[in-house]
């Protein structure tokens, strides 16, 4: 999705791409990220919310501390060295203190820097700080009562969600400024430090914890277990309806309500694929072979785009009617090889690292994963 959204944006004519109908969809396909930030609140936070539910030990903070370095500092550190070498000897202060914020996952908290190398790695330093909070905050939670309910965890949730959400609308509101992940682009730095944060964009990990808590307290999906297809496509539907719906609206409180109506379809999406019981077909078998390089995809298209535009030798050089489905798959394509060896050469032996370091088997497997509904065994985080 992100990397539809960045071939169009920078190969594709807006006179092509802002056809009617198409022109509400364009700007949806930029709404990945939510999705990353839907499945993180339910994989990260998940073993968690199991052991504070059922009063078990919380997980060990040395193995997943470990884990989750390693899982997205590498492939990372690989292409900010990319970044590095393309820049050669033309290095400046900023350049340096740029790679050093990148490098330590601290660029959206330091004026000037979030998107300063790569515009999609502000969503990595977020992503950085929820893996600090989910355990901060089941510490917190242990010290002050051993036994939590499903419920108590539920309202929490809620009450983090809305406030989340009234701190990015004010924050927007008074700088007079797009609201939450609108206001990525605009280079006001000043906004950033509050809207792209945290506290702002925690209201997008919401739906999946969410998610996680129902799924580890025994909620039962019956009607997404006996239709999970259906499921799938009520997400994917009201992702659609939600193009319509902000546009309508428009303006800041469209953009906020647009946001939450995602993180709702997202998390349908998220609900449906966990209780896919039947034998994958074709269609899923590669989108998982997607999902598995898919890391690399993000941290490479960008690079990748870029010099695909800097070859054609002209800004948007994909026009016509088969304009987008041929940047969006030259993109992928070009993007492909860089993750292929991101995953063979960098993460995949990194996740073996981290399984050798903590002395425990790999649990970054998605399938593992998701089954959040009993205690782990001894040998696991």
């Amino acid at each position: 999705m992100v990397l539809s959204a960045h071939a169009l944006s920078l190969l594709v004519p807006v006179s092509d791409a802002d056809v009617p109908g198409w022109a509400l969809v364009h700007p949806q396909l930029s709404s990945g990220f939510q999705l990353f930030f839907v499945v993180s609140g339910f994989l990260i936070a998940g073993p968690f919310l199991r052991d504070l539910i059922g009063s078990n030990p919380l997980p060990s903070v040395w193995p997943y501390a470990v884990r989750r370095l390693l899982r997205i500092g590498p492939a990372f550190w690989v292409v900010l060295l990319a970044f590095a070498i393309v820049i050669g000897g033309a290095w400046s202060a900023d350049d340096w203190i740029a790679i050093i914020t990148h490098a330590t996952f601290t660029q959206d908290l330091v004026l000037h820097q979030s998107g300063a190398i790569l515009p999609v790695a502000w969503t990595l330093g977020i992503e950085a700080l929820f893996y600090v909070f989910v355990p901060a905050a089941a510490f917190v939670i242990r010290r002050h009562s051993q036994t939590v309910t499903a419920a108590q965890l539920e309202l929490w949730i809620c009450v983090a969600w809305a406030l989340s959400v009234a701190w990015e609308l004010g924050f927007s509101l008074a700088f007079h400024a797009p609201y939450g992940s609108q206001a990525v682009s605009p280079r006001d730095d000043t906004l950033k430090l509050f809207t792209i944060s945290l506290p702002g964009m925690f209201c997008l990990f919401c739906p999946g914890l969410l998610v996680a808590v129902w799924r580890v307290s025994g909620r039962n999906f019956d009607g997404a277990r006996r239709h999970p297809g259906a499921t799938v496509l009520a997400g994917c539907g009201l992702w659609l309806i939600t193009a319509f719906a902000e546009s309508a609206i428009g303006g800041t409180f469209g953009a906020c309500l647009g946001d939450q109506l995602r993180g709702v379809a997202f998390a349908a999406v998220l609900v449906g694929a966990i209780s896919w019981q039947r034998a994958p077909g074709l269609v899923l078998r590669s989108a998982a072979g997607l999902g598995v390089v898919s890391y690399g995809i993000y941290l490479w298209h960008w690079l990748v785009i870029h010099g695909i535009e800097i070859a054609a030798g002209k800004p948007a050089p994909f026009g016509g009617a088969l304009g987008t489905p041929t940047a969006v798959g030259i993109s992928l394509l070009a993007t492909l090889p860089f993750a292929l060896i991101s995953w063979y050469i960098v993460e995949s032996p990194c996740q073996r690292l981290a399984a050798a370091i903590v002395h425990r088997p790999p649990a970054d497997v998605p399938a593992v994963a998701l089954d959040l509904r009993s205690p782990p065994p001894a040998a696991m985080p």
